[in-house]
């Protein structure tokens, strides 16, 4: 008897030391857990501290960026009504050199045909001075006796 008692001591003393070897194992598990989640927790406010100092400076900035946009907003619509006015005037001057190059290719045209009948006028001349000539030549021939 004295036997089984020890024997069972023995086993209820292992039982023990497993518990409290799992236990352990666990609350060093669930340490673990807790600085890991104290570790994100402070990584998170740092994170929301650096925005809210970006948001603060953003803020304390918007005063005088609104009061620089005022200024330049006036000398920007300017601006932007100069370049319209000149986009136009650039396609208005376009418009004009395409008919420029049309009446000068006309006019190279005219030009063409003009010196072309002053051509055909000047030869005609001559031929006519020839005759005129060959005409007179003959009367004086024929008055020559």
């Amino acid at each position: 008897m004295r036997r089984t008692v020890t024997v069972l001591f023995i086993l209820v003393m292992l039982g023990v030391c497993g518990y409290v070897v799992m236990h352990g194992l666990a609350m060093e598990d669930l340490a673990f857990q807790i600085r890991e989640r104290s570790t994100d927790l402070n990584t998170n406010r740092q994170r929301e501290r650096k925005q809210q100092v970006e948001y603060d400076q953003a803020a304390a900035l918007l005063p005088e960026n609104e009061a620089r946009l005022a200024e330049i907003q006036p000398k920007a619509d300017a601006a932007k009504a100069t370049e319209t006015d000149l986009r136009a005037q650039r396609k208005q001057l376009r418009a004009e050199v395409a008919d420029l190059k049309a009446q000068v290719e006309t006019a190279e045209g005219g030009a063409g045909e003009a010196e072309g009948l002053a051509e055909e006028a000047r030869s005609q001349y001559s031929r006519t001075v020839e005759r005129a000539e060959g005409l007179l030549q003959s009367l004086g021939k024929e008055d020559a006796p």
